[in-house]
């Protein structure tokens, strides 16, 4: 007995491949839209002055946009202060305000469309908009 979709594998071109597995989208789509989700991260990404929000796995940390180019983002560390009465728990309230001697990091634009601090791989830490300060007591 002979393995008859080994030998149409062979010599398939990767549309046909992605098609034999069951995916309906051919290689050169999926690709034009990590292109287009790229570029539109890029033209939308984070102006100059706004929050955003550093995440680190559970963690969150607030930061304001100081320097932006097409490809980066250096963002400083915020001051925030817990405002909540709550203690060691998940519901945690904030109050934010600029800390011109905060800590300073840079992101880069990753071909995926998202921002991740340059220098960490793809599940280290990302940026993203809005502050948030959050702090897990779990671990």
């Amino acid at each position: 007995m002979t393995n008859t979709n080994k030998i149409e594998t062979r010599n398939a071109t990767n549309d046909e491949l992605a098609r034999m597995a069951g995916d309906p989208w051919p290689w050169n789509v999926r690709d034009e839209a990590k292109r287009e989700l790229a570029r539109r991260a890029e033209l939308a990404g984070p102006a100059v002055g706004d929050g955003v929000t550093m995440c680190h796995f559970t963690d969150r940390h607030a930061g304001t946009v100081i320097k932006r180019t097409p490809k980066t983002v250096t963002v400083q560390r915020d001051k925030a202060t817990r405002v909540d009465g709550n203690g060691m728990s998940d519901a945690q309230q904030y109050e934010y305000e600029r800390d011109p001697e905060g800590a300073t990091y840079v992101f880069s634009l990753r071909k995926n469309g998202t921002w991740r601090q340059r220098g960490h791989e793809e599940q280290g830490t990302r940026l993203v908009a809005g502050r948030r300060e959050y702090y897990d007591f779990s671990f």
